[in-house]
């Protein structure tokens, strides 16, 4: 049986896992997880730029997010270096 996602519902959750891997990472707190995926997801959405690059390598490229406070600009910076190298689940 062949299984279908939407490459939305696909990213989204390679999003929500990475941040939620990194929060561990940076022992913050996983309350920071609903602030930080939104911001990610709608920056992916503004800027499709990383498709196609997903498409062939299954690496997603975070693009330039708008300004957020401090602490959860720290935790996309932490994001966006671990996104760099993601590699497509599966």
């Amino acid at each position: 049986m062949v299984k279908y996602r939407l490459l939305r519902e696909e990213v989204a959750s390679i999003v929500e896992e990475t941040v939620r891997t990194t929060l561990n990472e940076l022992e913050k707190s996983q309350d920071l997880r609903p602030l930080v995926v939104p911001v990610i997801i709608k920056s992916l959405e503004r800027d499709p730029s990383w498709v196609s690059m997903y498409n062939i390598t299954g690496e997603i490229d975070v693009p330039e997010t708008k300004p957020v406070e401090e602490e959860i600009a720290n935790v996309l910076t932490a994001v966006k270096e671990v996104t760099n190298g993601i590699c497509q689940a599966g």
